[in-house]
C-alpha cells in the first residue's frame, strides 16, 4: 500500500522542526525585549496583549501588568483605540500621532505609531503593534495659556522674530521627531535583516563563499543597530542620577583627560559643590571640547572654569579664545553626527546629552566664546562633618560606593588612583573621616595610600576592599580578624549594607 506524504516524517524529525520553530520565536522574544524603544502589541478593542521592557517603564507597569491595561487608560480621551481598528481593518499603518496625557506643568506629551501585527498562525486574532515615544518638554520654556492666533494689522503689530534660543529648540524639536521616526522604521527593518541574515547564514555550508559576505550584511546590520540606539537618545533621555559633588575635586581629578583634550583647567573656590550627575558633566565637556578643536584649529585655546552662579545655581563654563566659531558651526554646535568620525560612523555628540541634563534642571547655552553649563547648586559641607575618602579604580564601583555612602548621609570625596587622593586631599584641613581604598590600584597602592595618610594622621580608620590581594600579611590578617587598630578588611563582592556596617563600625571605634 503506497505511503501517504506525512508518513515520511518521523518523530525525530518533527522534534527537531519544532525545537527550531522555538528557538526562532525565543530569538525574537530577544530582540524586542533589547528594544530601547517602547513596543507593545494590542488587540482591537485595545487591550494589551504584550508589552516589552521599554513599554512598562515608560508607563511603571509591572512584568505581569500589561495583560489588565487597555490603550484607552494609557491614553484617556483620544481615539487610540480607533487608530487600532482602522490599522486592522485597512492593514495601512498610522504613523505620528501627537498625544498629551495630563495637564499643565505635570502634562507628557508622546509620539505614536500604530501598525498592523503580521498573523503568524492561522486564525490568529487580529493585532496591532504599538511603537510609543515620549517627546521631552523644554525645560525652560513657560507654561502659558494658548490664545487664538490673530493675523497681525501691520507689519508693526506683527510677533517679534524669534530669539536665537527658541530657534534652537524648535530645531531640536524637528530633530527628535525625525530621529524617533527612522528609528521607529530602522529597528523594525533591523529585525528582518537579523533574523533572516542568521537562518541565511547558519544554512550555509562550512566553505561556501557566501558565508563570507552575509557576515559583512550582518555586521552592517549590527552597526546600523548601534546608530538607531543613538537617535533613540535624542527622545529618550538616558537617566542619570544627580548628587552632590565638590566642583574642585571632581575638576583635579579630570585635569589629566582635559590636558589631553586640549583644555585648561581654571579650579574655583574651595567648597563650591554641584548637585548633578559628575559622569554627564564630564561627557559634555568631552563632546563639546572634541567638536570645539575640530572646528576652531590648534592655535585655539580652550579653558574649563566654574563660579557660582546665585545662591541655588552654579556654571561651568568652557571657553575658547584665539579663533572665531563660524556661523555654520555654531548652528551645528547641538546636531546629531556633526563632529569628526569616531571610527567606522561620527559620534552622536551633544545632541544626546541634552535631555538628561535639562531633566536633572540643568542648561546649555552657547555664547559668543563659551559653552554656559548650568546646574542646580548644592549646600557646601556642614562645619565639622569630615568626609569620607574613597578610593578606587573601577569608575562602575567607584560611583556604585559613592552613591550609598552619600545616601546614608556621609560627605565622600572619591579618587581613581593613590595619587589622585593625595592631590585631592591636599588643599584640605583636617583628616578624612575615614579612608576606603581598593588595595590594588594603578601606581602607589592602598596599602601604601593608607601608610602615607597615617603618617600625618595616625589614628586614621581604614577599610580596605579587593577581591584579590598579593600582600599575604594583610589577607592572612584579615582571615584571621588580626589587622591593627582601626583597620577592617573588606572582600569584594559585598553588599551596600555590608559596606554601610563597616564604615559605622570604624568611624564609631
Amino acid at each position: 500500500m503506497q505511503r501517504t506524504e506525512h508518513q515520511f516524517w518521523k518523530r525525530a524529525e518533527v522534534a527537531r522542526l519544532l525545537e527550531l520553530v522555538e528557538s526562532e520565536r525565543r530569538y525574537f522574544q530577544e530582540i524586542v525585549a533589547a528594544l530601547p524603544v517602547a513596543v507593545a502589541v494590542a488587540s482591537r478593542d485595545g487591550a494589551l496583549r504584550a508589552a516589552n521592557p521599554a513599554f512598562r517603564k515608560l508607563f511603571a507597569l509591572a512584568a505581569g501588568e500589561a495583560p489588565q491595561v487597555n490603550v484607552q487608560g494609557l491614553f484617556p480621551g483620544s481615539p487610540a483605540v480607533d487608530w487600532i481598528r482602522e490599522v486592522i481593518d485597512t492593514g495601512a499603518s498610522i504613523e505620528d500621532c501627537e498625544l498629551m496625557v495630563g495637564d499643565g506643568a505635570q502634562a507628557r506629551h508622546f509620539l505614536l505609531m500604530v501598525d498592523r501585527a503580521p498573523a503568524w498562525q492561522q486564525e490568529q486574532r487580529e493585532e496591532a503593534l504599538l511603537t510609543v515615544i515620549e517627546i521631552q518638554r523644554d525645560q525652560d520654556v513657560p507654561e502659558t495659556e494658548q490664545e487664538p492666533e490673530e493675523e497681525p494689522e501691520s507689519e508693526a503689530a506683527a510677533a517679534p522674530p524669534a530669539s536665537p534660543p527658541e530657534i534652537e529648540r524648535a530645531k531640536r524639536r524637528a530633530i527628535e521627531r525625525l530621529s524617533a521616526r527612522v528609528a521607529h522604521v530602522a529597528n523594525n527593518l533591523l529585525m528582518i535583516i537579523g533574523g533572516y541574515g542568521e537562518e541565511i547564514l547558519e544554512s550555509l555550508p562550512e566553505g561556501d563563499v557566501r558565508r563570507t559576505g552575509m557576515a559583512e550584511i550582518l555586521r552592517a546590520a549590527e552597526r546600523l543597530a548601534r546608530i538607531t540606539r543613538d537617535l533613540n537618545a535624542l527622545t529618550v533621555a538616558r537617566e542619570y542620577e544627580a548628587a552632590p559633588f565638590d566642583v574642585a575635586q571632581w575638576m583635579r581629578a579630570h585635569m589629566g583627560d582635559w590636558a589631553a583634550c586640549g583644555v585648561d583647567t581654571e579650579l574655583p573656590d574651595r567648597g563650591l559643590r554641584a548637585l548633578a550627575s559628575a559622569e554627564l558633566l564630564r561627557q559634555i565637556v568631552f563632546e563639546a571640547a572634541r567638536y570645539l578643536q575640530t572646528q576652531l584649529g590648534e592655535e585655539a585655546r580652550l579653558r574649563l572654569r566654574a563660579r557660582a552662579a546665585g545662591a541655588e545655581r552654579l556654571e561651568a563654563r568652557l571657553e575658547w579664545a584665539g579663533a572665531e566659531l563660524g556661523d555654520e558651526a555654531r548652528e551645528r554646535f547641538f546636531e546629531p553626527f556633526a563632529g569628526e568620525k569616531v571610527g567606522a560612523d561620527p559620534p552622536l555628540g551633544l545632541a544626546g546629552l541634552v535631555n538628561s541634563w535639562e531633566k536633572l534642571g540643568g542648561a546649555l547655552q552657547l555664547e559668543e566664546h563659551a559653552l554656559a553649563i548650568e546646574c542646580p547648586r548644592a549646600a557646601e559641607e556642614a562645619q565639622g562633618q569630615a568626609a569620607l575618602l574613597l578610593v578606587e579604580d573601577e569608575p562602575g564601583i567607584r560611583g556604585l560606593l559613592k552613591r550609598a555612602l552619600e545616601r546614608e548621609g556621609f560627605p565622600v570625596v572619591e579618587a581613581g588612583s593613590a595619587q589622585e587622593a593625595l592631590d585631592a586631599w591636599q588643599s584640605r584641613e583636617g583628616a578624612p573621616a575615614a579612608l576606603i581604598t581598593d588595595l590594588t590600584l594603578p601606581g602607589i597602592s592602598g596599602g601604601d595610600l593608607a601608610g602615607r595618610l597615617r603618617q600625618r594622621w595616625p589614628e586614621l580608620p581604614v577599610l580596605f576592599i579587593s577581591g584579590y590581594t598579593g600582600d599575604q600579611a594583610l589577607a592572612a590578617a584579615a582571615a584571621g580578624a588580626g589587622l591593627e587598630e582601626r583597620t577592617r578588611f573588606l572582600h569584594k563582592p559585598f553588599t551596600a549594607a555590608r559596606l554601610l556596617e563597616e564604615v559605622k563600625k570604624l568611624i564609631s571605634g
